[in-house]
């Protein structure tokens, strides 16, 4: 779905489609109770972000579609209210998001390190397994896409994750 080199199907729905998509999609990630179906709209939602970001970004396509077609309005005020759930399901949920969209777009985020410091010392250091698990997947993945720069203010973390890892390993190798 993010492969900028593929024209965009979502370029093919209308405006109002595309709005109700992501209404919907925040309704079911929210009320969905099988974890697995949750995992998926998670993707779903992360995929679909880096999609519109990319088509944003690509020459040629810009003019070619409406604003609205291009943006995701409300998506990381969304993100962050599941980061800020009590239901660590939904704190997993949003990590799964950020993941997704640091593989695909880092550009938009790495100039967020003061944002995303908070958001990783309160997962990464998190009681709950699944938490810790979510937390070092979208630490990683923001390690492995950022530049060296964008990585530095995070370095005082590797210890956590380190051990967190060995935890993981040690608990549920399926989730590594």
């Amino acid at each position: 779905m993010v492969d900028s080199t593929e024209p965009s199907h979502w370029l093919e729905l209308s405006v109002d489609s595309q709005k109700f998509i992501k209404e919907v999609l925040w309704v079911v990630l929210k009320k969905e109770e099988i974890a697995a179906v949750r995992k998926v709209v998670c993707e779903l939602v992360g995929e679909l972000a880096a999609t519109i970001m990319n088509i944003k970004y690509a020459e040629g396509e810009q003019t070619q579609c409406p604003p609205e077609a291009m943006n995701w309005d409300g998506l990381m005020e969304h993100v962050s209210g599941l980061l800020a759930c009590d239901s660590l399901e939904l704190v997993t949920c949003g990590l799964k998001i950020m993941s997704i969209l640091f593989t695909f777009c880092m550009n938009d985020y790495s100039k967020h390190k003061s944002d995303l410091t908070p958001m990783f010392k309160q997962t990464l250091e998190h009681s709950d397994f699944k938490v810790k698990t979510a937390a070092v997947d979208a630490f990683t993945s923001y390690l492995k896409t950022a530049g060296s720069n964008d990585c530095k203010p995070f370095v005082g973390f590797i210890p956590l994750v380190i051990s967190n890892t060995l935890e993981i390993i040690d608990k549920d190798e399926e989730l590594v």
